[in-house]
């Protein structure tokens, strides 16, 4: 292998690292809001300030469980009644 072909791979070795790197960024930016959307809408409903509701995980996923004071729920994903 010449140097030009070792520099080439290198150079898309480094690209196809940086995608990827930008592609985890996004996803965990995006898992950071949709938590942060799910503690609002919790803290709206229960009448509390956002910063008294605690979550087991930084996912919005089924199953999650809330706290607010000392009453624990857990989040079961549903459509919206209205």
């Amino acid at each position: 292998m010449n140097y030009r072909s070792f520099l080439f791979l290198t150079l898309i070795a480094f690209v196809l690292i940086s995608i990827t790197n930008l592609q985890n960024s996004q996803s965990n930016d995006n898992q950071f809001r949709s938590s942060l959307h799910f503690i609002e809408i919790v803290s709206k409903e229960l009448g509390v300030d956002k910063k008294n509701v605690y979550v087991n995980t930084s996912a919005v996923t089924d199953g999650a469980i809330i706290k607010v004071g000392d009453n624990f729920y857990r989040a079961i994903s549903g459509t919206d009644p209205r």
